[in-house]
């Protein structure tokens, strides 16, 4: 994650704690936060183009539950089984929902792309979020039990991946599979043959030795990156790969990505021809 994408988190995680214990403290019972709102005080990628009131924080409730008169939260009736953990502000106690069921609940107010991106976050390198598996995603996406967004979670599970690292990365990827390109490995570990170092490319097609790097800022700014992305560009080069960087206005700017598009595609022709591998790109 980008260093100004954690203080934009912070920022983010900071003003819905407020307005979660500005309302905890009018409520009857304790609010089981869940949702997107759960979501932001997690940590996990806020999604792009959410369909959702920002002013509203969205609450767990049984059937049973009265729905609350609070103008400012929103009640979702979740059927499937869940854990909770306690957040204490001073004298305020509020309950909040696994991430996963978190994820789940989101996927009414957000894009299939963006489940993606919530499912890879759920199983990124190092992501402490009690372990979950892809397979744990698929349990409870495949219950017999209905629920909103089943459909696009259904879709994202085929095309979410374990071990990825960033939000981009995984935009990226799902960007380059909806243009028709192969679907590249995330986190491919390349070893150098004399001296025993192991890379990790960001996004990879290792048959063509092609490697996308996603260029973010913090660890793209220090000397000590600079120097690392420096050794590995060169130990990739020495290996005959081809090394593709992009930024996040290659992905978010057209022009800019008809541009890296038109590389990478020229890059993937050639080194098919090299390797005699036959890579099938459909109306890129």
């Amino acid at each position: 994650m980008d260093i100004t994408q954690d203080e934009a988190w912070l920022s983010s995680a900071n003003s819905e704690l407020e307005r979660c214990l500005h309302l905890a403290r009018k409520a009857r019972t304790p609010l089981v936060l869940a949702g997107l709102t759960a979501i932001t005080l997690m940590g996990l990628p806020p999604p792009w183009n959410q369909d959702r009131d920002q002013l509203r924080v969205t609450v767990c409730a049984s059937p049973q539950q009265q729905r609350s008169k609070q103008r400012d939260i929103r009640a979702i009736y979740w059927s499937l089984p869940f854990f909770t953990s306690t957040i204490t502000c001073g004298d305020i106690s509020m309950n909040i929902v696994d991430p996963v069921t978190a994820c789940l609940q989101s996927l009414r107010d957000i894009s299939k792309e963006e489940a993606v991106v919530l499912f890879d976050s759920l199983l990124a390198r190092g992501a402490n979020r009690k372990e979950v598996s892809k397979q744990d995603l698929e349990c409870l996406i495949n219950t017999n039990q209905r629920f909103v967004g089943k459909a696009s979670a259904r879709w994202a599970l085929e095309r979410c991946r374990e071990g990825t690292d960033s939000p981009m990365e995984s935009r990226l990827r799902i960007k380059l599979i909806q243009h028709h390109f192969p679907c590249p490995q995330v986190n491919y570990m390349i070893q150098h043959p004399q001296t025993g170092e192991i890379w990790l490319a960001d996004l990879a097609y290792p048959e063509l030795k092609i490697a996308i790097e996603y260029q973010g800022v913090r660890f793209h700014t220090s000397k000590e990156s600079l120097k690392r992305d420096s050794r590995k560009s060169s130990a990739l080069q020495g290996m005959k790969w081809n090394l593709i960087p992009v930024t996040s206005e290659d992905i978010l700017d057209q022009t800019c990505w008809n541009r890296f598009t038109d590389t990478l595609e020229s890059v993937i022709v050639a080194q098919s021809a090299r390797y005699s591998v036959h890579c099938e790109l459909d109306e890129v």
